[in-house]
């Protein structure tokens, strides 16, 4: 949140926190919500999951062998995961919609599947390479002991900015016309004056 308010607006690092500390408690909501949605999504799965480790594999082993069960298993997985993953790329954008001021709650994650809708592909695919640059990084400094904790941090802040910045390709001019964002420019401008 921090990181948006001093990127865009051209304030100082003490108004933005002092903004992104009063958006906090709006934040957390709308954070709150959309792990909610996420696992409403998840349940599917993970009752799947749960059916075939306790005796649902046996049950298509009569049915079909060994092959016929794993194929019907990995089917339904990838049938109950991709949802997910849309639910995530739609859901992407709603803690930089409220750290911006636009909308909190239900409307943030509406506004953020808005959105994240004509552009969808573009942003699932810098999401999944940067997905995959994250756990090959992680994977390769796991071995050395101060880098395994630092490098995950460093790629997960950078993962962050790379957010904003897919956010400001997709809110365009909009972005700079968020009330909160006018409101601080005003007040960085009467305390210059």
């Amino acid at each position: 949140m921090f990181i948006v308010y001093y990127d865009n607006n051209g304030i100082g690092a003490r108004r933005a926190l002092q903004v992104a500390t009063k958006r906090f408690p709006k934040f957390l909501y709308t954070d709150i919500l959309s792990f909610v949605y996420l696992v409403f999504a998840t349940l599917p799965l993970l009752i799947l999951i749960f059916w075939a480790n306790n005796g649902g594999r046996e049950l298509l082993f009569g049915v079909g062998g060994r092959i016929f069960a794993n194929t019907i298993l990995f089917i339904a997985f990838f049938a109950f995961a991709i949802p997910l993953f849309v639910l995530a790329v739609w859901l992407s954008f709603t803690q930089i919609i409220v750290a911006t001021g636009k909308n909190t709650g239900f409307h943030a994650l509406t506004y953020s599947t808005t959105l994240v809708r004509p552009i969808f592909k573009r942003i699932l695919k810098r999401l999944v390479a940067w997905l995959l640059i994250y756990v090959v990084v992680s994977y390769v400094v796991s071995p050395l002991p101060i880098a395994s904790w630092f490098i995950p941090l460093v790629t997960k802040l950078v993962g962050a900015a790379f957010l904003v910045v897919l956010y400001k390709e997709a809110a365009g001019p909009s972005l700079t016309s968020s009330p909160v964002v006018t409101r601080a420019r005003r007040v960085a401008r009467r305390s210059r004056a």
